[in-house]
């Protein structure tokens, strides 16, 4: 009977070994006999549980691993896998650069659509009194006097020697950027 309880406690102690070594090679779908309330059982529960453990802490460092190098695939950075070699390359490309130039551009379109905003504002104001002032003189029923006419003239040349002026500095100004831009010593911060 001394014999027959040490070959059983000897074949529990060669499993737990043998579990023990393909969860070292990492083999985490080995399970210890457990259910046997006794030091071998309780060391089978502890590598049952060890298991449980490596494997949830696997699936997360897999899922971390999938997320970063997700990550890393929309940025400017990639992982290579060396050949004939278990080891792994990140090249991540400087893109501070480009980065700027994506600045710079989104300032200047921000700047043209308040440049827009200003102008049209600008030239809103005298066409808004040209146009009333010869929709006034167009009339043939209004008692307009010639006094009046003259000055409603005058106030028109005016408004559109005003647009004119406004006109001409935008000219001006665009030729001036585009001969800035075109220019070869020219470099946008």
């Amino acid at each position: 009977m001394a014999h027959s309880v040490g070959q059983r406690l000897s074949d529990r102690t060669i499993k737990l070994a043998e579990v023990a070594q393909a969860i070292q090679k990492g083999d985490l779908t080995q399970r210890a006999e457990d259910g046997v309330r006794d030091e071998l059982g309780t060391l089978g529960l502890a590598f049952n549980q060890m298991t449980d453990d490596l494997t949830t802490l696997n699936r997360t460092l897999e899922t971390q691993v999938q997320e970063r190098t997700a990550e890393l695939r929309t940025s400017e950075a990639r992982i290579v896998t060396i050949p004939g070699s278990e080891e792994t390359m990140v090249v991540v490309r400087d893109i501070t650069e480009r980065k700027a130039h994506e600045k710079r551009l989104r300032d200047l379109i921000r700047s043209r659509d308040e440049f827009i905003a200003s102008i049209s504002h600008e030239l809103r104001t005298p066409l808004t009194a040209v146009m009333g002032f010869a929709e006034l003189l167009r009339d043939t029923e209004s008692d307009i006097s010639p006094a009046e006419q003259e000055e409603m003239i005058q106030l028109i040349t005016e408004q559109a020697s005003d647009i004119s002026n406004t006109v001409e500095n935008l000219v001006v100004a665009a030729q001036t950027e585009i001969d800035t831009l075109r220019s070869p010593g020219y470099r946008s911060t």
